[in-house]
């Protein structure tokens, strides 16, 4: 259960702190969603914000020992919804949220009756009976990421975040787009699945690399059948495409002392290996439906098209993720909150303040908790009535005024 605190003053905030800490230890018989309620629910959300999660003993040392807050901004802030690429796809991955939040569940629902006319397996079981190996082909690993992401999205707009912008890293951008207006479900669910399809029918004869090295150092050393796929930070690359051909520039960086990374990838996407498959992809995209979008919506793919046609998204497929040259062109006081199964872009921006909705090995209800309440420090306003279970408000230690003297 999270616990929010808020104050006029550090000091009052550090006060209110302890006093909670106490009532913690001295009423052990009070349920903590009584308490969590109650402050969340029944109390004036001040500019002076703190918040911690946990069991109650944790709780009564985090309480005990507050040295941190953060100041609310006195205008809620913007917020982009950034979305993850594949490869951050994982066995299990929103399970636990379907369990606790049926708003998720019932998304999930959704979005599974419009891919099952285009997958050969239902989709809570390719999400949740599994193994890792069948999960990330490419058939599969798109499209449950897709239903996963739109399924994130409905359970943070019923929590009450409203987004004010959005993009996402390669496959993310298809439901960034879904978000942003400019496809409809129906038409995103045809693209993912199309788009996997396609790939999954390409030989697996490429693979896909990450590289600490700048861009103007990787070019010079690419080869015919290898590209530049994504610029994901200063000194954070990947390169895609014939597998042999990455394995030599592998060796050739590790040489140089630079780290490397492979990818949990099944073919080398946004490489020369892609080609093959443009036209009959191409052949879809002519049919879907684009339209304008109602929120704004900032590209990563490397193209000249506006998102609102075929051809973008046909770059999209091919061309290069300028994830960290786009990361400059968000607006940059927005806070951005990463939907997807893990933390995967976080750790690469440094541009903004981030925030996951879930992390990879973390219980998902716990991180998802963590970021509401960081949301909430920050000053976005949550419809805590949706997260935490209905209970009467209880008797908690009163507001720590602090009085001045005036002599």
């Amino acid at each position: 259960m999270p616990l929010v605190l808020s104050a006029k003053s550090p000091q009052a905030l550090r006060e209110q702190a302890s006093a909670l800490s106490r009532h913690l230890r001295d009423h052990p018989e009070e349920p903590l969603h009584h308490t969590a309620h109650t402050l969340a629910c029944h109390r004036t959300h001040h500019p002076y914000r703190t918040a911690a999660t946990g069991t109650r003993n944790h709780l009564i040392k985090t309480l005990n020992n507050t040295h941190t807050h953060t100041r609310a901004r006195p205008t809620p802030p913007g917020i982009t919804a950034l979305y993850t690429g594949q490869g951050s796809q994982h066995p299990g991955m929103g399970q636990q949220l379907a369990h606790h939040f049926p708003a998720y569940a019932h998304a999930l629902d959704q979005a599974a009756q419009l891919l099952q006319p285009h997958l050969d397996q239902p989709l809570h079981h390719l999400m949740w009976h599994t193994d890792p190996h069948t999960l990330n082909q490419t058939q599969y690993a798109q499209p449950t990421l897709w239903a996963h992401q739109t399924a994130l999205t409905h359970l943070w707009h019923t929590l009450g975040i409203t987004f004010t912008h959005t993009t996402g890293h390669s496959t993310g951008e298809i439901a960034a787009a879904t978000l942003a207006g400019i496809l409809t479900p129906q038409d995103a669910a045809t693209l993912i699945t199309t788009r996997a399809h396609l790939m999954q029918n390409l030989p697996h004869t490429g693979t896909m690399l990450t590289i600490q090295a700048t861009p103007e150092e990787i070019t010079p050393t690419l080869t015919e059948h290898v590209s530049l796929a994504a610029v994901n930070g200063p000194r954070s690359v990947v390169i895609s495409g014939l597998s042999e051909e990455v394995e030599h520039l592998d060796t050739l960086w590790r040489a140089k002392g630079r780290r490397t990374t492979r990818l949990r990838v099944s073919h080398a996407f946004h490489s020369p290996l892609m080609d093959p498959i443009l036209d009959q992809l191409a052949d879809t995209l002519h049919t879907l439906t684009y339209h304008q979008p109602t929120l704004p919506f900032t590209g990563t793919a490397n193209s000249p098209h506006p998102p609102t046609t075929p051809h973008y998204w046909l770059d999209h497929t091919r061309n290069t993720v300028l994830f960290h040259p786009t990361l400059h062109k968000l607006p940059p006081h927005n806070l951005l909150l990463e939907i997807g199964p893990d933390a995967a872009l976080t750790p690469h921006i440094d541009t903004h303040t981030t925030l996951p909705t879930t992390q990879r090995n973390q219980p998902e209800t716990h991180t998802l908790l963590h970021t509401t309440t960081q949301l909430h420090n920050h000053g976005t306003p949550i419809n805590w009535h949706t997260l935490l279970p209905p209970t009467p408000p209880t008797t908690l230690p009163t507001y720590p005024f602090q009085h001045h003297h005036h002599w």
